[in-house]
């Protein structure tokens, strides 16, 4: 039996060259980025289709429009006390201001558990990490994936940042695409340990987002839990349109 391969549709293709480039340092920081009809001309694609390319990369926050200018990469500032949510390749390729912790096979949290359909008690495995900014950490997070996953994407184990992140990291090696995310946003009090890495004094406030990534199953292709200090104010999440 003969196995088809899978071809990207081609706003997909642009998105992942582009992420490519970026992640490479082929484009840095402040470089502008190809226009939508540049893009078309190179990829014999209509404008729509470069314009959705791009439109995605806006939603992840790795490029920014600029009036009467053009689209630039960002950089890793943050803007006005409440920041872009970024996407996990954004802060995985940000060695400067995102630090990997550990990867490790744990416990986690019951109702982690019970999302993942497992009974309670089971392990999955899960990659902490910190992220700051120029005035400390902004963001304490753990990502959550079966063992399963972890053998088709086996970069995932390695206490490394991943360019092309979790995500697609995980899409390339299990074949598995995710297909819709769902955030959780709520608040709570910091528990000691969440202090004393946020620099907090207790008792102190935290936001707490929890995403999760589906595929077409409504499988969970990855969890991520992560908090984040008062000082930011909230958090910025833009969507592309499909």
């Amino acid at each position: 039996m003969t196995e088809t391969l899978r071809v990207p549709p081609k706003f997909l293709q642009i998105v992942q060259e582009l992420r490519r480039a970026i992640a490479a340092g082929e484009l840095r920081p402040g470089d502008e980025v190809p226009s939508e009809r540049a893009l078309a001309a190179r990829w014999h694609v209509a404008r729509p289709t470069a314009a959705r390319a791009l439109q995605t990369l806006r939603a992840e926050g790795l490029i920014e429009p600029r009036r009467g200018a053009g689209t630039f990469v960002r950089g890793p500032a943050v803007h006005a006390g409440v920041p872009a949510a970024r996407s996990p390749a954004e802060a995985e390729q940000d060695p400067g201001h995102h630090e990997l912790v550990r990867v490790r096979t744990a416990r986690p949290p019951n109702d982690v558990a019970v999302l993942f359909g497992l009974p309670v008690g089971s392990t999955l495995c899960c990659r902490h990490r910190i992220a700051r900014d120029g005035l400390g950490p902004v963001e304490v997070s753990t990502s959550w994936f079966e063992g399963s996953t972890a053998t088709a994407a086996p970069r995932l184990l390695e206490p490394r940042p991943l360019a092309e992140g979790e995500v697609h990291h995980l899409e390339a090696g299990t074949g598995r695409r995710a297909v819709r995310v769902a955030d959780h946003l709520s608040a709570r009090l910091a528990g000691a340990a969440e202090a004393r890495v946020l620099h907090l004094d207790r008792p102190a406030a935290l936001l707490q987002v929890r995403r999760v990534w589906r595929d077409v199953d409504s499988r969970i292709l990855l969890l991520q839990d992560s908090v984040h200090p008062p000082r930011l104010g909230g958090l910025h999440v833009e969507w592309p349109v499909a």
